[in-house]
């Protein structure tokens, strides 16, 4: 695909304000985020994973099942405090 020549800050488009992991950058619902490329960008921390095609693969689910997971809970939560809101009993629906 050509990526050599690009900065990993490029290649992701992070800007560096608050710290992610690259478990979360894999959490991207998003074919071209991958450990593969993720080494590329790291290689001093990640090259040692792409050898073993299984791991990345199990690395990559994990991480959208684990953001999937989240916003469900999320989703659950809202629900409950929309559940327990009180609708005031002076209100005229009438009107």
């Amino acid at each position: 695909m050509g990526n050599s020549g690009l900065s990993h800050q490029a290649y992701f488009n992070i800007t560096y304000t608050s710290f992610i992991s690259a478990y979360d950058i894999l959490s991207v619902s998003h074919d071209e985020v991958t450990v593969e490329k993720l080494a590329m960008a790291l290689p001093d921390v990640l090259t040692h994973l792409v050898d073993d095609r299984n791991l990345t693969q199990r690395l990559k689910i994990e991480a959208l099942y684990e953001a999937a997971l989240v916003e469900q809970q999320e989703e659950v939560m809202e629900v409950r405090r929309d559940e327990a809101l009180r609708i005031p009993s002076h209100i005229d629906y009438t009107a």
